[in-house]
C-alpha cells in the first residue's frame, strides 16, 4: 500500500517531530533549512532570511540575473584591459584634405598642383624660388 505519511508518522491525534515537520513540509511548503543557510526557511512560495525578509521566486530571478550582468560585464571590461594593454602605440598624421585628394585623385584640369605640405606652402611663401 503507497501512502503519502513518511515511515515515522503513528497512528492516533499526537505526532512526533519527524511527521509534524513532513506534513508542514508537504501541505504548507514549510522547510528549515541547514548548513551554510542555518536561519533562512522556506515558506510557501518565499525564501525568508534570518531577520524576517522575503524573497519571492521573482526578485531571486532578478537578483541572479543582475549578479550575472555584473559578472559579464566585469569579464569584458577585464578582456577589454588587455587588449588596451596588447595594443602599440597610435601615430597620428594631419594631412590637410586638399593635399590628400590631390595626392590621390590628381588636380582638376586647369588648376597648378597642390603644394604636398604646410611646410612646403610656408617655405614657399616666405622664399618664392622654393
Amino acid at each position: 500500500m503507497l501512502t503519502d505519511q513518511p515511515p515515522c508518522w503513528q497512528p492516533g491525534p499526537k505526532q512526533n517531530p519527524c511527521a509534524l515537520a513532513h506534513y508542514a513540509r508537504v501541505v504548507h511548503g514549510h522547510t528549515e533549512l541547514h548548513a551554510a543557510w542555518l536561519g533562512w526557511k522556506q515558506r510557501g512560495r518565499y525564501l525568508v532570511s534570518p531577520d524576517g525578509q522575503r524573497i519571492s521566486p521573482e526578485r531571486m530571478r532578478g537578483i541572479m540575473w543582475r549578479l550575472d550582468a555584473e559578472a559579464r560585464r566585469d569579464a569584458a571590461r577585464t578582456r577589454n584591459a588587455k587588449a588596451k594593454v596588447s595594443q602599440g602605440l597610435v601615430k597620428v598624421v594631419v594631412v590637410e584634405l586638399a593635399d590628400w585628394h590631390a595626392r590621390h585623385f590628381g588636380n582638376r584640369a586647369g588648376q597648378p598642383p597642390a603644394p604636398s605640405s604646410r611646410f612646403h606652402r610656408r617655405a614657399h611663401a616666405l622664399h618664392p624660388g622654393v
